[in-house]
């Protein structure tokens, strides 16, 4: 649980770091990208993270994918080890954890 909460700070970090893309309705994407391969895509609203936040391995794997509403975590939040193996899956409701928070084992 506490890793998730790190991941989910780390996202919030980089933030500051993006390319804005901005649209007439004040909703904007930021992405980052390395040798033609995505390493993030995240949507917002205003200054605040709403949709969903996607991280990728440079080999072109998921690593991380959380949902946000208006800044705070909502809903599922994935992250999967290098190999594609689901490493952790926690729920949140409105940027608190709701229920327990699932951890695996890189061999499964």
């Amino acid at each position: 649980m506490k890793i998730l909460l790190l991941v989910i700070a780390f996202i919030l970090i980089f933030l500051r770091l993006l390319t804005i893309y901005k649209t007439k309705y004040k909703k904007w994407t930021a992405e980052r990208s390395f040798n033609g391969k995505k390493i993030f895509s995240r949507n917002y609203k205003g200054r605040n993270l709403h949709g969903t936040a996607t991280e990728w391995y440079e080999a072109g794997n998921k690593k991380i994918e959380a949902n946000f509403i208006d800044g705070k975590p909502d809903g599922l939040a994935t992250e999967w080890y290098e190999s594609g193996n689901k490493k952790i899956e926690a729920h949140f409701i409105d940027g608190k954890p709701d229920g327990l928070a699932t951890e695996w084992y890189e061999s499964g």
